[in-house]
């Protein structure tokens, strides 16, 4: 089922409707991108938007979905003009010219587009043009383009909004449309689908009721600037929440001057999926739009455009073919060259897959060799230890060992003695012959025997040992670094014996 997706560009959050095909017009779901940048950055914005935008439309499959872009007054500039009596082909022309002077912000490569409001043959046309910074519509497009979107329309938000009221078939004209959503409203003047005056200010939504007073404060001051025809109007179309619409209702009922119209929620709505306090007047107008076919009042994706003359689209096609032609000669040029070339490359091919065997191979190898250079990297060689252990200690009239506990850690490993000796010089000579590159003596305490008669002090003694350097090429020793020897006298217990330590006891 094709699917279609309006995106509601507001002041600091984007709200995304995606709904069904053409024929139905459902409401099928709806999305918020929050923590936008609010202000004058549109650009920012639209960097801000993308990758969170971009997960949400791979996650709910909408890659090469039409899409719809409706801007807040923050990305663009709406001005109403006065054109002098000219045909209608002249009207791009004249509107690009004056927009110079009218918006403050555009420059000469900005992007320009305008509905036409009233039109005489002796006063000239009222036009309402609205402006936005090539910079930030080719930001637009280059994001659709990544996230992978069909763009179809970047439009205003008013634009769209007008609609909203025949979508919700009610039969006012001209009436106030003012669209209410977190935090910011939109007033617009709308007569027969045409934008008057349109004007976004900012409001409480703490009590309502005091910012319900204050948007009505906004709305008599754009009526003065309205025409002078239709400064009377006193009907008001409404899109909010449920909450604002009761607020509204509260003060309409106590005045009474004006009528108040509700746009309810859309019946189309999907239930459970379709969040219907996001929808604004701009998002269900611009589906009623989708539903109908019908093109919107400013686009800046297609602005207006003088018409191309007819001898212009002849001259233009001359042009393409010569280009055409001189492609063509150059790729006839070409193709033998690379005919000469094929089988070289074909040749350099073979050869490359046969490297690239032989090179797998050897990367098999190296991968088992360095695995067999983890294993030995913390390796020590007990038995040569061990015998050197053996062969430093004194005579057996001199010492007498009760306990030798081997034990491997991650780097080498330790060997605890445990013992008695006839007299402390004893110790220090044994402690001289085991201190050495590869061992390195620590004694934890010496105690005298007060009942002893020959082995008269006890002894522990923790010898640390480093690990073997293993040699990964038979030409290039590579020997390990040599651990620092512990301070003498400093108990280690707990570093000697890990839990995953292999323990060797001989009394």
């Amino acid at each position: 089922m094709a699917r279609q997706l309006i995106l509601d560009w507001r002041a600091d959050r984007l709200v995304g409707l995606i709904t069904n095909d053409n024929n139905s017009g459902d409401l099928y779901e709806t999305f918020v991108v929050d923590g936008l940048p609010s202000g004058s950055s549109s650009l920012a914005s639209i960097a801000a938007a993308q990758e969170p935008l971009a997960a949400v439309v791979n996650a709910k499959g909408l890659r090469r979905s039409r899409t719809v872009i409706l801007l807040g007054r923050e990305f663009y500039e709406l001005q109403p003009m006065s054109l002098p009596p000219a045909p209608e082909v002249e009207w791009p022309d004249m509107v690009a010219f004056q927009s110079l002077q009218h918006f403050t912000t555009l420059r000469d490569d900005g992007v320009v587009d305008f509905t036409p409001l009233e039109s005489s043959s002796h006063l000239g046309t009222q036009v309402l043009a609205a402006a936005i910074s090539k910079q930030a519509r080719d930001a637009l497009v280059t994001l659709a383009g990544d996230i992978g979107l069909r763009l179809e329309h970047i439009c205003p938000r008013p634009s769209a909004a007008v609609h909203a009221a025949k979508a919700a078939s009610l039969t006012v004209n001209p009436y106030w449309l003012l669209d209410i959503q977190n935090e910011q409203a939109e007033i617009t003047l709308v007569d027969d689908d045409r934008i008057l005056l349109t004007r976004s200010a900012r409001w409480d939504t703490s009590e309502l009721l005091d910012g319900v007073a204050a948007l009505e404060r906004e709305r008599l001051r754009t009526r003065a600037a309205a025409p002078a025809d239709r400064s009377d109007v006193r009907d008001i179309v409404l899109c909010g929440s449920e909450p604002i619409r009761r607020a509204y209702q509260e003060r309409f009922d106590s005045l009474g001057k004006e009528r108040l119209h509700i746009i309810p929620n859309p019946a189309s709505a999907k239930a459970g999926q379709c969040d219907t306090t996001l929808l604004s007047a701009a998002l269900i107008g611009a589906a009623y739009e989708i539903v109908r076919d019908r093109p919107p009042l400013l686009d800046f994706l297609h602005s207006r455009h003088r018409p191309v003359p007819k001898d212009a689209h002849a001259r233009t096609r001359q042009i393409v073919l010569g280009l055409a032609a001189s492609v063509a000669a150059a790729v006839a040029l070409f193709w033998w060259r690379l005919g000469v070339c094929d089988e070289h490359n074909l040749s350099l091919q073979r050869d490359l897959q046969s490297l690239k065997k032989e090179a797998d191979g050897y990367k098999k190898i190296r991968s088992h060799l360095g695995e067999v250079e983890r294993w030995a990297k913390g390796h020590a060689n007990w038995l040569e230890r061990l015998g050197q252990v053996a062969r430093a200690l004194p005579p057996a009239d001199q010492v007498l060992l009760s306990k030798v506990l081997a034990t491997a850690t991650g780097e080498g490993g330790v060997i605890r003695l445990e013992g008695r000796v006839d007299k402390p010089d004893t110790l220090e000579i044994m402690e001289n012959n085991l201190r050495g590159e590869s061992l390195h003596p620590s004694s934890e305490g010496r105690i005298q025997l007060a009942d002893a008669k020959h082995y008269v002090w006890s002894f522990n003694e923790n010898v640390f040992v480093n690990p073997t350097p293993f040699v990964a090429d038979v030409g290039s020793p590579t020997p390990s670094p040599r651990s620092p020897a512990p301070p003498s006298g400093t108990k280690s217990s707990a570093a000697v014996e890990p839990p995953a330590a292999r323990e060797a006891t001989s009394k």
